[in-house]
């Protein structure tokens, strides 16, 4: 069995990102080692913002986070209160989940969902 532990993001601007994760989703910060490498809590994984310094992983690399959240309707209105943009409203979904999506500031997908009762 693998658990994932830690997702790597790789951010044009730590410090923009870190505000995002930090003072808008309201993650705690776990370790940081200036503005090159900064690591939030998430619960059961480790989210680490890595500066982007323009290397092989090329400008086209995105990633999705996917959080899973007890009320998704709940979570999207606290955290439009917050500030977030958000790219999907919350709806159904054909894969069992309710989800809302919105983007962080170098274009990665931030994904919540709440399982629908069967």
């Amino acid at each position: 069995m693998m658990e994932l532990s830690l997702i790597i993001l790789y951010a044009h601007d730590v410090e923009r990102s870190l505000a995002f994760y930090r003072d808008q989703l309201g993650l705690e910060v776990r370790e940081q080692h200036g503005l090159d490498w900064v690591e939030v809590a998430t619960g059961g994984t480790t989210v680490a913002l890595h500066k982007f310094d323009g290397n092989a992983l090329g400008e086209q690399q995105r990633t999705e986070l996917f959080f899973a959240v007890d009320d998704v309707d709940q979570a999207y209105t606290t955290l439009r209160s917050n500030g977030v943009a958000f790219v999907e409203a919350p709806a159904d979904q054909n894969f069992g989940f309710r989800t809302a999506a919105c983007l962080d500031p170098d274009g990665n997908r931030v994904t919540l969902a709440t399982e629908i009762a069967a």
